[in-house]
């Protein structure tokens, strides 16, 4: 079993959620990461599809977990996806690459199970702002597609800078 878990929402590192205290208690936080993919929001949270333009890239958090078998079975039942969870599920777990600095890393990752072109889902984007090092990012609506260039604006994989994600929805 894999050791390793990429997150892009509410169990970001840093994120005031349960989920995300019981992974960051869990788990070694490794660094920001990326991958191929697109971000929705669904309801009140984001879904994660893949891409199928490859400059479309999706920022998270890679964490390797201490006991993946008992961590994941509990992400998979937040994530609804576990197995007593209905089916279709909303997410289902896939193992992926993504790149923790420049370097390609096979994880598991949350993908978004259903057709968003069909659905009420409204793609996300990071919002920018520079303060104090750190560049912080707020989840927001984008009705129109966002161009790759207004997804990597900002450096997320600075040395030393920390994707804070504040997700007010």
């Amino acid at each position: 079993m894999l050791d390793r878990l990429f997150v892009y929402g509410t169990l970001m590192h840093g994120y005031d959620h349960p989920m995300a205290k019981l992974l960051s208690d869990g788990a070694d936080y490794l660094g920001p990461a990326s991958m191929p993919g697109r971000l929705y929001l669904i309801k009140h949270y984001p879904g994660l599809v893949e891409a199928q333009d490859p400059a479309d890239r999706v920022f998270g958090d890679l964490f390797r977990l201490h006991r993946p078998r008992e961590l994941i079975a509990q992400l998979d039942d937040y994530e609804d996806c576990g197995e007593v969870c209905a089916q279709p599920a909303h997410y289902r777990r896939e193992i992926l690459p993504v790149d923790l600095s420049g370097e390609a890393v096979e994880v598991y990752v949350y993908i978004y199970n259903f057709d968003v072109s069909r659905a009420a889902a409204h793609r996300l984007r990071p919002l920018c702002r520079r303060g104090g090092g750190k560049v912080q990012a707020r989840l927001s609506f984008a009705p129109e597609p966002v161009r790759t260039e207004e997804l990597t604006a900002c450096d997320f994989r600075g040395e030393g800078v920390r994707l804070a994600a504040e997700m007010q929805l």
